[in-house]
């Protein structure tokens, strides 16, 4: 029977922007002295995360002003600062924060606004990988290969994605191999890409070297009547979820 995977883990990546050397204070425009430059921001980060864009404004004027600061975030004003108010010659560091979702990815373009200024940033959102809609199980186990000391249990691996609208980049399975309650051995499997609705088999060699174990192991495998369990991991992007399959095989 196929399960879903348990979510266990997310991991976060972010990236920042070089604070500081991003650009020059740029002319308002017409009318204006009040200019806006980015320090620091994050270029990238997850699905999820906050994007923090830190900024100076500057009074470039003689006399003292008053501005709204706007944020937008893809067109849409996500925050404001309503009448900064900035004597003559006077610098302030500021700070936003944007909430990223789906509807950010994979890009979001963030304009900071003050008066006749503005400035912008594309920032990547990388999606989250819906690992909670991934449904595994060991489906066969076929062609069993049962030497004098040792043995080849091609293991029959199947993996769906069953989320219709996202895909599962590049998952990587991370497995423990159990027979008979005991460990026989473990792996990294990395796995296709999977597609909105997309399904994998994949065969998994899981090799046994009798001396290492017990005689009810080798026994067991001989008479091809054990039960494998298979647990561990599936990673994709900056995700990773905890899973566990058995297959009982009988002669």
């Amino acid at each position: 029977m196929k399960r879903r995977v348990v979510l266990a883990k997310t991991g976060v990546v972010a990236s920042i922007g070089l604070a500081g050397c991003i650009d020059d204070f740029t002319n308002g425009g017409a009318g204006s002295d009040v200019n806006v430059r980015v320090e620091s921001y994050d270029n990238t980060v997850t699905e999820g995360d906050e994007v923090e864009i830190q900024f100076s404004v500057q009074n470039r004027g003689d006399e003292p002003a008053v501005e709204d600061v706007l944020l937008e975030a893809n067109g849409e004003i996500e925050d404001s600062i309503d009448n900064l108010e900035l004597e003559a010659g006077e610098t302030r560091k500021e700070e936003f924060t944007v909430l990223t979702g789906e509807e950010h990815t994979p890009e979001m373009d963030v304009t900071v606004d003050v008066g006749a200024d503005d400035t912008f940033r594309s920032v990547t959102v990388e999606p989250i990988a819906p690992l909670e809609d991934l449904e595994m199980e060991i489906s066969d186990i076929r062609g069993l290969d049962t030497g004098l000391t040792s043995a080849t249990v091609p293991t029959i691996f199947d993996v769906e994605n069953t989320n219709s609208e996202r895909e599962i980049p590049s998952p990587i399975v991370v497995y423990e191999a159990h027979i008979q309650g005991e460990e026989v051995g473990s792996a990294r499997e990395e796995i296709p890409t999977l597609g909105p609705g997309d399904s994998t088999s994949e065969e998994l060699e899981i090799n046994v070297d009798y001396e290492d174990f017990g005689t009810g192991i080798a026994d067991a495998i001989r008479e091809r009547s054990f039960t494998l369990v298979l647990s561990g991991e599936i990673e994709a992007g900056n995700q990773a979820a905890e899973f566990e399959e058995q297959y009982h095989l009988e002669r």
